[in-house]
């Protein structure tokens, strides 16, 4: 889903490379569309979001992501893992699209130009405002 959304978030001044036959093209961001095969992250499966997790954060030490940050979301994936939801029926589904609408909510409150301290992400609520406060767990 976050793919699905990257035209309204680049700036006008940024770039990315295109191949048209043999040759390499610089294109404003901004004109490039996300794939048609994007799954929104709600939408994955269990095991697709374990393996999305996996890269999400290697990428993000590798990219120097503050290591606070790293471990609070390892923290998170690890607590939705371990989390009774899971046993329940449509246990997976109830955690994947909480856990969908909470880590964009906390990467966007990270880019918030504010001073105060972001919320803490490992710790899985029980339930949230709108949409999934009808059907919490």
């Amino acid at each position: 889903m976050e793919a699905a959304k990257l035209d309204r978030t680049i700036t006008q001044d940024a770039f990315t490379f295109a191949k048209v036959d043999d040759t390499l093209l610089l294109k404003p961001m901004a004109s490039h569309k996300s794939s048609n095969k994007v799954i929104p992250d709600e939408d994955l499966t269990w095991r697709q979001m374990s393996i999305a997790k996996a890269c999400l954060l290697h990428h993000m030490a590798q990219t120097g992501w503050p290591e606070p940050h790293i471990i609070a979301l390892a923290e998170f994936y690890l607590n939705l893992e371990s989390h009774p939801v899971r046993l329940q029926v449509n246990g997976d589904t109830v955690l994947l699209s909480y856990q969908a609408q909470v880590r964009r909510e906390w990467h966007e409150a990270l880019r918030d130009t504010n001073d105060e301290p972001v919320f803490d992400i490992s710790v899985i609520k029980r339930s949230l405002p709108s949409p999934m406060s009808s059907g919490g767990f």
